[in-house]
């Protein structure tokens, strides 16, 4: 086993050898198109929209709304850095080595399944038949918690965190572990310890926190 952590973990990091910027400006502009193709195809479609501009009152939402152009990459760079300080303090407390930029670089890689359950949840506007409001499309969220229940029942501050437990982020919590086994090259339950003591724990409280103060 320590033959086979240690041969996978180095050929992991050759992969490594990518620069940061290029990955994380086309990881915003794939949010970015998804943004964009959201308010072209499904937004737009939506009746209170056609209201909105038959008062005039749709260039303040289109305002509002091609902000999250802009905020997009911002919102990316707290991400990964917030994350990968985490994980990295998680590694740090165990006497891990591991630098803070291979870490950087698998939490950008990892992104790939939340990019893709944005994907889905566009294809499913797209192609299914219906006639859905502005509301439904805030409370989707593809494999998530929330979809189990009637939103209109549940409190909008328990929307946020019903959205945020899904099989993505399940999966994000399994590659997490993955990279701190594979770029650790330790023992595989060290790494989930440090995932469940790092970044789970944080975001726990992360979402504890949410629904406690927002309202």
């Amino acid at each position: 086993m320590a033959q086979f952590t240690h041969n996978s973990s180095g050929q992991l990091e050759n992969y490594f050898n990518f620069q940061i910027a290029p990955v994380f400006v086309l990881i915003s502009l794939l949010y970015i198109c998804i943004l964009f193709l959201n308010h072209a195809f499904i937004i737009s479609d939506i009746a209170v929209f056609e209201l909105l501009q038959e008062r005039n009152q749709l260039s303040l939402f289109n305002f509002f709304y091609e902000s999250q152009y802009f905020i997009t990459p911002i919102w990316l760079i707290w991400k990964f850095s917030i994350t990968t300080l985490t994980l990295w303090m998680g590694c740090f407390m165990f006497g891990y080595k591991i630098t803070y930029s291979n870490l950087l670089k698998w939490v950008m890689c990892c992104e790939i399944l939340f990019i893709i359950a944005e994907l889905i949840k566009f294809l499913s506007f797209l192609l299914i038949p219906g006639d859905p409001n502005y509301n439904d499309f805030l409370a989707f969220y593809p494999l998530s918690l929330l979809n189990w229940f009637n939103y209109e029942h549940i409190p909008k501050r328990l929307h946020y965190p019903l959205k945020s437990i899904n099989l993505f982020e399940l999966g994000y919590w399994i590659l997490l572990v993955l990279g701190v086994f594979f770029l650790s090259r330790k023992k595989l339950k060290n790494a989930i310890y440090i995932v469940l003591s790092s970044y789970l724990l944080l975001f726990q409280l992360w979402l504890i926190f949410y629904s406690l103060v927002f309202r």
